[in-house]
């Protein structure tokens, strides 16, 4: 991503993706989707992140995670644990993330079960994963909704929430999700659930979405923060007809 501040703090919203090294699709199978969910979610409690959406396709996975308030957040980042690996930074630190270590150990747990499974060795996951701030209702709603397109951009179903390996089916019609989501009664912007979802399933039906996302992702524009892609997400989407004006008001 063009404006890449990984730094996280308390109530931040994430957009993350991580996928398969070589693209194999070892995350294809019923075992590796049951997997990703207990993984997903045992690290989920461990750092007390809330996942607000998710998909998970055959060779990489998108989520939509917000950090822990403000108490729980200083909480873990000041604890101390015996294995480095998953002891967070102390919190105002440049690399303080709970969201990193969160990632680190869910990635961790995945690759091994599923590595033992099919009798696999070697790097499991393509390096390091992608993440991005989500600064307001307009970048959620649009984060959330491309994310729920990739399985109809795949051609694997017609709708979003047909595909049950995701969150859309629980935004569409409140249907039982694989993992508990919004698990905080806030969310986050100063949204309601059911506004959010209004805006959400009139975006995640349109086609024009995956066009604006693809160009942005292919623009050669570099943003000096997330307010300027914001603008940026913005001007394309209106372009595209898509009225952004009325989820930009939304969260004004």
């Amino acid at each position: 991503m063009r404006h890449c501040d990984r730094t996280d703090a308390p109530d931040t919203v994430w957009h993350v993706s991580s996928r398969v090294n070589w693209q194999t699709w070892h995350l294809v199978t019923e075992h590796a989707f049951r997997t990703f969910v207990d993984c997903f979610d045992r690290a989920l409690e461990r750092f007390s992140i809330d996942p607000l959406a998710f998909v998970l396709m055959s060779n990489h996975f998108h989520a939509v995670l917000r950090s822990p308030p403000s108490a729980a957040y200083h909480q873990l980042t000041g604890r101390r644990t015996k294995c480095r690996h998953f002891r967070p930074y102390p919190s105002g630190h440049p690399k303080s993330t709970l969201i990193g270590q969160c990632l680190q150990h869910f990635k961790l747990g995945v690759a091994k079960r599923i590595q033992r499974s099919l009798d696999l060795n070697g790097h499991f996951w393509d390096g390091k994963h992608y993440r991005r701030k989500l600064v307001d209702t307009t970048t959620l709603v649009v984060a959330i909704a491309y994310d729920h397109r990739n399985p109809v951009r795949q051609v694997m179903v017609a709708r979003p929430e047909d595909y049950a390996r995701s969150s859309a089916p629980w935004w569409d019609s409140g249907l039982d999700a694989p993992l508990p989501l919004c698990r905080r009664p806030d969310l986050p912007f100063g949204h309601s659930r059911e506004a959010l979802r209004a805006e959400l399933l009139r975006f995640q039906k349109d086609k024009r979405l995956d066009d604006v996302m693809e160009v942005l992702s292919k623009s050669e524009l570099v943003f000096g923060s997330p307010a300027e892609e914001r603008a940026e997400l913005e001007r394309l989407l209106k372009a595209a007809g898509l009225d952004a004006a009325t989820v930009a008001a939304a969260s004004a």
